[in-house]
């Protein structure tokens, strides 16, 4: 935008693309169409890296901060696939965690900034905490009270220190609800829902 200038990739997809998604790095572009075929092309060299089928499209797609991970929602699922990067692999796309449970399709998520959770919204009227990474806890912890089906779901982070505060959901009929993060006995706090 600052140069005012476009240009056109040299690939294209097979149907109309639904999602993409960038690298954190601007290095990789994952481009998804409406039958959920994705290509994974290297920005910088103009080609076609790797191609990958979902089952169905994906309603979201997006890369970690650290660039290692990608998560996919294909409907009632929240894919979590390791990222191809500049590796040379027979199988480039290594799925590492499915997280099922959720009642109706999956609209929208947001990584922690260390790329250690996804705070996942959906149609059920619910949004959900999901530990990526091993060790972190077991199972996801949920966020109920929203009247209309949640349609994004964000972290709040301290400006200085980068840490995560809370979390915001925001559902279809503009209700946006505050969750604080509270500090407890245990080694994981649940957050505590805010004032809508």
């Amino acid at each position: 935008l600052s140069a005012s200038s476009s240009l056109t990739l040299p690939f294209e997809s097979s149907s109309n693309v639904t999602r993409l998604a960038v690298s954190p790095s601007g290095d990789f572009l994952l481009s998804v169409d409406d039958a959920g075929r994705a290509l994974y092309a290297n920005l910088g060299r103009r080609a076609v890296l790797h191609r990958i089928a979902f089952k169905s499209a994906p309603s979201a797609v997006r890369f970690s901060p650290d660039g290692n991970l990608i998560a996919g929602a294909v409907g009632k699922l929240v894919q979590i696939w390791r990222s191809p990067a500049f590796r040379k692999e027979f199988f480039p796309f290594h799925l590492l965690r499915t997280f099922p449970g959720f009642a109706a399709g999956v609209t929208a998520f947001d990584w922690s900034p260390d790329s250690s959770f996804l705070l996942a919204s959906c149609k059920d009227l619910t949004a959900r905490l999901l530990p990526v990474k091993k060790g972190l806890g077991g199972k996801p912890f949920l966020f109920v009270g929203h009247r209309a089906a949640v349609v994004g779901a964000f972290f709040a982070t301290d400006k200085k220190t980068g840490r995560v505060t809370g979390a915001y959901t925001i559902s279809k009929d503009g209700a946006i609800f505050t969750w604080s993060l509270v500090e407890g006995s245990d080694d994981s706090p649940p957050p505590s829902p805010g004032t809508p």
